[in-house]
């Protein structure tokens, strides 16, 4: 059952009458959605939440959290520390209760069945997180759409004859099926949120004011493909794989090492060919056109629909379709500009100057769209050290240390070894 919601049940039959909204927890949500469209992030609205004592959505009672009661319950120990953790009496007297009923031979199934009917409260506590705020905002029975498999539920749309209505490209017009409970917001905030942060999970990462090192998060371990994190172990700083630790480099030697590298590509007078900006400002230009098109369109039928032109019940019909190309539009064209205009200002034989002057986030944001890092064991070639797609001089290095750093740097180009400068 979605956060918002409650369920009814018949007072004689003990039948569900399906969901109602409850007040409380609709208040929460309404609250959630106004701020994110309003701009506020999502984990201060998690601390809020959480100082102002607000009860997070309940997880639901599950076979595996009453068998695990039951096993805890067997060691004394054990079973102290979890009470312990348990914010209430009440919370203790449910566990143990549970505990009984299971020892008395009542399935766990059964006893599940009923703490979710009766709305019973997971006796462990719970926090608002970053997660929780995003999956209620996203909630799609929260703006009256059913779902199943992950899917929202549709049929197609006929017209009085009963012959299926097709869009200008000929295809089936859908629409959601007809819910029987009560939305708490609208769909068109439903499909303004998934932009917002759909835009937020897939677009560029923004590493905010936090980020301290060129490498870290970007470039990934060779043997695992775990990202690569710096490390202050033994006083001393250095890349180590997060996952295993299967690779560990000196950072400010691969910090010289991979930026050099770098900036020798983005000053290659054929720099706007390797790293195809081209394409990438054709398809911007594309995913744009079809961004327009698909608002006009959406905008037409609005303006139609409210000088009367349009039936009311016509336009809720093809709205969720206008409102899905529309969100599909926005997509495309926020990652078909997510790479070049960034590139566009770097690259050249400026390229060295630009990237001096570039704050800590901005240069991570060049660097991320370039090249993905790899850091390996060392695969020594004629006193020179193998990269990937090319062989590179490393005599810009003390030599002393060229034989205790090596890497593997695969670059987003189109670059051949005999294209790469030696």
């Amino acid at each position: 059952m979605a956060y918002g919601y409650r369920l009814q049940y018949d007072p004689d039959s003990g039948k569900s009458l399906g969901w109602v909204i409850d007040p409380e927890q609709a208040k929460v949500v309404r609250m959630i959605v106004d701020d994110i469209l309003a701009g506020k992030s999502r984990s201060g609205i998690a601390k809020r939440l959480n100082a102002q004592g607000v009860p997070p959505p309940r997880p639901r009672w599950f076979l595996q959290r009453i068998r695990g009661l039951v096993e805890a319950h067997q060691n004394p120990d054990e079973w102290a520390r979890l009470l312990a953790r348990m914010s209430s009496e009440e919370h203790r007297a449910v566990a143990t209760k549970i505990v009984e009923r299971v020892r008395a031979g009542e399935a766990p199934r059964n006893i599940r069945a009923q703490l979710n009917k009766d709305n019973v409260p997971y006796v462990l506590p719970m926090q608002w997180s970053l997660t929780t705020i995003t999956k209620i905002a996203l909630s799609k029975p929260a703006a009256g759409l059913r779902v199943y498999q992950g899917q929202v539920m549709t049929e197609v749309v006929t017209d009085q004859d009963g012959r299926t209505v097709t869009d200008e490209h000929g295809e089936p017009v859908t629409r959601p099926i007809k819910v029987q409970w009560e939305p708490i917001i609208t769909r068109d905030e439903h499909t303004r949120l998934s932009l917002l942060l759909s835009k937020t999970r897939t677009g560029p990462l923004r590493d905010g004011e936090r980020v301290k090192y060129w490498w870290s998060g970007i470039a990934v371990c060779g043997v695992c493909d775990s990202p690569v994190t710096r490390s202050t172990d033994e006083g001393t700083g250095r890349y180590q794989c997060r996952a295993r630790g299967c690779v560990s480099r000196q950072q400010d030697l691969l910090d010289a090492w991979l930026m050099e590298q770098a900036v020798q590509l983005l000053e290659r007078p054929d720099a706007a060919r390797l790293f195809r900006l081209q394409e990438q400002a054709a398809d911007a230009s594309k995913a744009e056109r079809e961004l327009v098109a698909a608002r006009a369109e959406l905008e037409k039928w609005r303006t139609a629909a409210g000088a009367g032109e349009v039936s009311l019940e016509s336009f809720s019909a093809i709205e969720p379709g206008l409102l899905d190309r529309v969100g599909r539009a926005q997509r495309h064209w926020d990652r078909a500009t997510a790479v070049a205009p960034i590139l566009q200002d770097v690259i050249g034989p400026q390229a060295r100057q630009v990237l001096a002057e570039l704050t800590i986030t901005q240069l991570r944001a060049v660097l991320r769209h370039t090249a993905r890092s790899s850091l390996r064991g060392m695969v020594e070639i004629s006193a020179r050290y193998f990269f990937e797609p090319c062989v590179v001089s490393t005599n810009f290095m003390p030599p002393k240390y060229a034989d205790r750093t090596a890497a593997l740097v695969s670059w987003n180009t189109d670059a051949t070894v005999s294209d790469c400068p030696v």
